[in-house]
């Protein structure tokens, strides 16, 4: 069987999906994660989580799929969010993700 994978990396959660060649839902995975709120009006993730995310909920829809010896035959990914991780010049994280939803104006000291 052939079929097309889909994965969204979206504000609450990472959801991936398998489709088969008219659209029906083969399988699907999705896990959430937290927004994390350390001040008022911030809002961030953490990125680590959100990588975890995607890999296992990849790996869930894609094995399941796999096992049944069927063929990829196309990927998709979105992110409808935007936001930032601050790093030092060793690319070593200073900040977890400050996404779109922290309202906050000023610029924050790190």
């Amino acid at each position: 069987m052939e079929y097309l994978f889909g994965l969204d990396i979206g504000t609450s959660s990472t959801k991936a999906i398998a489709f088969d060649l008219k659209g029906n839902v083969i399988s699907k995975c999705n896990i959430g994660y937290p927004i994390l709120n350390p001040k008022s009006s911030w809002s961030e993730q953490n990125p680590e989580e959100m990588l975890e995310a995607v890999i296992n909920s990849i790996k869930g829809v894609v094995n399941e799929n796999d096992n049944k010896q069927s063929k990829l035959l196309a990927v998709s990914f979105s992110s409808a969010m935007h936001g930032i991780i601050a790093v030092n010049k060793n690319v070593d994280k200073l900040t977890d993700c400050i996404i779109w939803a922290d309202t906050v104006r000023n610029i924050r000291k790190v």
